[in-house]
Order: C-alpha cells, then structure tokens, then sequence
C-alpha cells in the first residue's frame, strides 16, 4: 500500500470533517425547507440558458433522507417539456456511474443501497456523446467550483469519463447556500463542476478558478 503523506492525510481529514457537519446540517432540515429552497433553487435551474437549450440531461434522483435538494419535479418538468432525462446507475464494486435514460419517475425503485434507479426491465442505455447538461449533487462546493461529495468519487470519475468521450457537457450542481465554503483544497481526480446553484443566486465557477 502507498504511503499517504502527512499533507495529504490533512487535507483528507479537513474533507471528512466538512462532510460531517455539511451532512448533519443537511439531514436537519424539515420537509418544509427542503422544499422551499429546492423550489427556488429548481426556478433558477429551470429558467437557465444552458438548461433551456440541453436536449439531452443527465439528472441525479434526490434523497429525501440525506435533505438533497429535490429533483424529482426537475425531472417530471424536462420530460414533459420533452427533453430526454438520464439519470446515474451506479456500480459499487467498480465505483462508478452509467447513465439510464427514463421516461418517468415511476420506472424507479429503491435499490439495497437505498437509492433510487431505474428497475431492471426499464434499463435504457445512452451515447454519453448525446448529453448536454450534468446536474449533480454535493455535500459542499467552493467558488472554483471544488466540490466533496459523499466520498467515493464516483461523479469525478464520471465527468472524466465524458472527458475522455470528447462531448464534455456542461455540468451544474445543486446546493443550498449554507454549502458554499470558503476553500476546498482539491486532489489530483477531483474534477470541479462549472456552475452552482443555490436558493440565493448562481455561481459561475469557471470564472473563479485561480
């Protein structure tokens, strides 16, 4: 096994503790809020140019027990707007995402992971070329765009993956505004998201990268 560096295993506990209290604070909201701030949060997204012109986005499915801010009426409205919905399927052993495309909410269930993908018959696969917009979540951001997940890379590895397809679609996450922190140190597989939406106003990381 390589030897972690003393640096590197600060920097990996400074993530650890901003995951906790970010995740403690998420998992405190009421449904109220949630919904309240996901509502403002889905407006601006909604109303986005980058949003209006994708023909094609990959969307993650919020959960409720971890206080994400709520896809599920994002979804609904892209696909009645007829915009082709993906949504991650996610392969533990390998920690990594694919993409689904679906035609409604109800072709997911809950997975023993307790996620929510689509069922088995319902599985429909997608030229990553075609995507056009990647909204995804987070448990913290900076405004460079450094992001912390909940720990297992599998988005980093996913939007490489895009990357390495030449197709590189835009990508927004969605946070509250109590998710935004001063400074994210990155690592050498962070890939940092361009654009950040929160209940108060959009951040264009892309502009503030140093």
């Amino acid at each position: 096994m390589a030897e972690v560096s003393g640096g590197a295993k600060l920097l990996e506990d400074e993530k650890i503790q901003i995951r906790q209290n970010l995740l403690t604070r998420r998992k405190g909201l009421s449904k109220d809020q949630i919904r309240q701030k996901s509502g403002f949060i889905i407006d601006k997204l909604l109303s986005f140019p980058l949003y209006r012109r994708a023909k094609v986005i990959h969307c993650y499915v919020s959960l409720s027990k971890l206080g994400e801010v709520d896809t599920r009426g994002l979804i609904r409205q892209a696909l009645e707007e007829g915009k082709r919905v993906v949504v991650p399927v996610t392969d533990f052993e390998r920690r990594t995402v694919s993409c689904s495309q679906i035609e409604s909410l109800e072709e997911l269930e809950e997975k023993p992971s307790g996620l929510k993908e689509p069922k088995q018959e319902c599985l429909r696969s997608i030229d990553l070329k075609l995507i056009d917009l990647v909204i995804l979540p987070g448990v913290a951001f900076d405004l460079r765009g450094n992001r912390i997940g909940m720990g297992g890379g599998f988005y980093d590895r996913f939007l490489s993956e895009l990357a390495v397809f030449s197709c590189s679609p835009s990508s927004v996450a969605l946070a509250y505004q109590f998710q935004i922190v001063d400074r994210i140190e990155p690592n050498s597989q962070d890939v940092r998201v361009e654009w950040i939406i929160t209940e108060e106003r959009i951040y264009k990381a892309s502009s503030l990268k140093e």
